[in-house]
This record gives C-alpha cells, sequence and structure tokens, in this order.
C-alpha cells in the first residue's frame, strides 16, 4: 500500500492496530455451502432499499 498506492505507513499502522477478527463477517462473505440459483428477488430484498418518491 505505501509502496504501490503512496499511503502514509503510520496512518495505516494506526488503522490496522484497530482492526479485529469478526466471526460473523467471515461467515456473511462466505459462500454458501449449498449454492442455489440466483434469484432477483431475495437480492432485492435483502440489498436493494426502495426509494420514496418526492414528486408531488
Amino acid at each position: 500500500m505505501v509502496a504501490r498506492y503512496d499511503f502514509d505507513p503510520d496512518t495505516l499502522h494506526a488503522l490496522f492496530n484497530h482492526v479485529s477478527y469478526s466471526a460473523t463477517a467471515v461467515k456473511l462473505v462466505l459462500p454458501s455451502p449449498t449454492p442455489a440459483a440466483k434469484n432477483w428477488k431475495a437480492y432485492q430484498a435483502r440489498f436493494i432499499e426502495p426509494v420514496a418518491s418526492t414528486q408531488a
């Protein structure tokens, strides 16, 4: 990160000192043990929030 993107090493060390392992996060990003067909409605319900219309 420092050599390739010119990040400040002290800033990176300070940031990484606050990192902690989260088993929940790891579980959420792992692929499903029983992959199912992709379902737009399931994806939409989980990740897409409705946008309220501002038109009168």
